[in-house]
């Protein structure tokens, strides 16, 4: 047993020797970004209301990104792709869903904790009873919600669906793994696999900077201003945001 475990231990960190000889640009590029959402969160997030804001399960999910893209970087450098692909499609999932709830349940205190205003905790208990529920699932969810250009939003989430469902070609992949010997447990290394991860990432983000300025208006004119932040939205090729602040 120790003996398999040590195995592939070695094997992975040859994938991580391969993937930073190899994708060296394509990983450097992913960092990038993901500083760039990690210094929004940190400095942005709560520029105003912030007292609504602590209420909203949507900023909670975006605070929980900055964790999540962390161990995105850490999946891609170990070759599980399909990992990073189910993180960055859960991302835009629990978004959606507490969008979802804060939009539908802002006065659940008042039934619950009679407080005059929203109560966060009370939003999580609902969406630990509610969130592997049909009717909640990301598709209708879009469908109900106020937002725009549901459309992208629904193929870009049907996109990174088909990505984490494995193919007949993953399968195939997967039995003549299990064949290999020891010496050879590491996960192969796919450069632009890594450049599609970032993508579906970016888009998701874009998704994520939409909605956030769709729900916080006032927070348009604040960060309209911020120089360091519409240069990374425009580095980054976001396709909604722009659209919305106008930049």
């Amino acid at each position: 047993m120790l003996r398999d475990m040590d195995a592939l231990d070695k094997g992975f960190q040859e994938t991580v020797k391969k993937s930073d000889e190899k994708c060296n640009a394509e990983l450097e590029s992913l960092q990038k970004f993901i500083l760039g959402t990690r210094h929004f969160v940190r400095n942005y997030l709560f520029g105003t209301d912030k007292k609504k804001k602590l209420n909203d399960l949507f900023c909670w999910c975006l605070i929980r990104s900055v964790e999540e893209c962390g161990s995105i970087i850490f999946l891609v450098r170990n070759g599980l792709y399909r990992n990073a692909f189910d993180s960055i499609r859960h991302m835009l999932e629990s978004t959606i869903q507490a969008l979802y709830l804060d939009s539908n349940y802002t006065g659940v205190n008042n039934i619950f904790l009679s407080r005059p205003d929203p109560n966060i905790f009370v939003k999580i208990a609902i969406l630990t009873e509610v969130e592997d529920k049909r009717d909640y699932r990301v598709q209708r969810l879009i469908n109900v919600l106020s937002i725009g250009y549901k459309d992208r939003i629904r193929r870009i989430y049907k996109e990174l669906s088909q990505m984490v469902h494995p193919s007949h070609k993953q399968i195939e992949k997967t039995m003549e793994s299990i064949t290999k010997p020891e010496e050879k447990l590491a996960k192969p290394v796919d450069c632009k696999e890594i450049e599609v991860i970032f993508k579906s990432l970016v888009n998701v983000y874009d998704v994520l900077l939409f909605l956030f300025f769709t729900l916080y208006p006032e927070d348009q004119k604040t960060l309209i201003e911020e120089k360091d932040f519409i240069s990374f939205v425009k580095e980054s090729g976001f396709f909604l945001t722009p659209k919305i602040l106008k930049v």
